[in-house]
């Protein structure tokens, strides 16, 4: 997992996690699946899971 500045990713206009868009210079994550969130709330959903919240692979 790497952190990114949201303005890396142009076609991504909201965290998957918490539905909220992605403001300008969010530091965002993106899993191996290539998905990216909110690091906080990708952080907290892999306490949970350790599923990737949209597309189900083990991470």
């Amino acid at each position: 997992m790497m952190d990114f500045d949201v303005e890396d990713f142009h076609n991504e206009k909201s965290c998957l996690v918490c539905l909220e868009d992605f403001q300008a210079m969010s530091l965002v994550k993106r899993m191996p699946c290539c998905h990216i969130f909110h690091g906080n709330c990708i952080d907290n959903w892999l306490r949970m899971s350790h599923y990737c919240h949209e597309g189900w692979r083990i991470l």
